[in-house]
């Protein structure tokens, strides 16, 4: 017993250092983080960032008005800033009509819209089994239980 607590004592930093780090560590692996979480603007430079943003998914928009990626930008944003699960699900819904299947985030987010709206059971089984078939190692959490 002694021995082991003078080992204790002659190695006492690493043991503040590393201890502490990995309880946290620990702790953090076992925190469920959503994905569908995202604060509005708490302040002022977070506020001009957010406009900044909605700037850049505008010209997107302009600029490439074909394009699914400016009708998931608008998704994004009617989901995350407006709390507008409707208007989110119509700019997926635009976005997905060009056939895109390479964006994980359309893919995933129409599905939890639908999830959240209580669409058709149908129509959410189709919207998930789309997402996982084109990206079957995504780490998101099943839409049905976010």
């Amino acid at each position: 017993m002694h021995g082991i607590l003078d080992a204790a004592w002659r190695h006492r930093i690493l043991i503040a250092v590393f201890v502490p780090g990995i309880l946290l560590a620990t702790w953090e692996f076992g925190v469920h983080v959503n994905p569908m979480t995202v604060k509005p603007p708490e302040n002022d430079v977070q506020r001009r960032d957010v406009d900044r943003l909605l700037e850049f998914m505008n010209a997107y928009r302009e600029l490439y008005p074909d394009h699914p990626d400016g009708e998931t930008f608008q998704g994004l944003y009617y989901l995350n800033m407006e709390d507008d699960w409707t208007l989110a699900r119509m700019h997926f819904e635009n976005a997905l009509e060009s056939g895109v299947k390479t964006d994980k985030y359309l893919l995933y987010y129409y599905a939890f819209v639908l999830v959240q709206l209580r669409e058709d059971p149908a129509k959410i089984e189709a919207a998930i089994a789309n997402w996982r078939k084109n990206f079957p190692h995504s780490k998101f959490p099943d839409p049905r239980d976010a």
